[in-house]
């Protein structure tokens, strides 16, 4: 029930980049972190982990689970699906644009352009909700759930890093993935 509660505060703090303050600030913090992060061998390494954020590597470990437990493949992706259609109905909603797409000397990095509006992170979203549950899913040990959350924190603040999202997006959509992982803890 804890995951459920932090994981909506965080998506509501994210939703407070409508206050015109609260986006200014978002911005400076962006600029500082990119500007920052964009000067150091990072880039690279954030491209490279990159992919962990995707739908394709969410997808796969949705296969493998269904492979792993036809129930818990079912309810796995049950929430997967929840989530990623409020993700999805947020972003045609809200649309708000990525940071490369309007504010001045920012390149967007990442290897595939992005096509869809900012807020909430779908990738931050997706490494959260699967590197909080593989650890359950796959029995491993505190040790190996640390490294999953490590990863998870390292591609968030790689869309940052590669100039695709603010920081209110990236936590919004830690917030949901970790909401859904909230949601999935309880259901099984």
């Amino acid at each position: 029930m804890s995951l459920i509660i932090f994981g909506s505060l965080l998506f509501l703090v994210g939703l407070s980049y409508h206050f015109a303050n609260v986006a200014q600030l978002d911005a400076r913090v962006f600029w500082g972190l990119h500007s920052r992060l964009r000067q150091s061998v990072l880039p690279q390494f954030f491209r490279l982990i990159w992919p962990l954020g995707t739908s394709p590597v969410a997808i796969l470990v949705l296969i493998v689970v269904w492979i792993v437990d036809l129930r818990l493949g079912a309810v796995t992706t049950g929430v997967y699906a929840v989530i990623g259609s409020i993700e999805w109905f947020t972003k045609s909603q809200l649309k708000r644009p990525r940071p490369f797409t309007f504010l001045h000397n920012i390149k967007m990095l990442q290897p595939r352009h992005p096509k869809d509006p900012s807020f909430p992170s779908g990738d931050a979203m997706h490494v959260w909700y699967v590197g909080l549950i593989l650890p359950t899913i796959l029995d491993l040990s505190t040790p190996y759930a640390i490294i999953c959350i490590l990863l998870a924190s390292l591609v968030s603040l790689g869309r940052i890093a590669l100039g695709v999202h603010f920081p209110l997006d990236t936590l919004a959509g830690t917030g949901l993935g970790i909401l859904a992982a909230g949601i999935w803890k309880l259901l099984i």
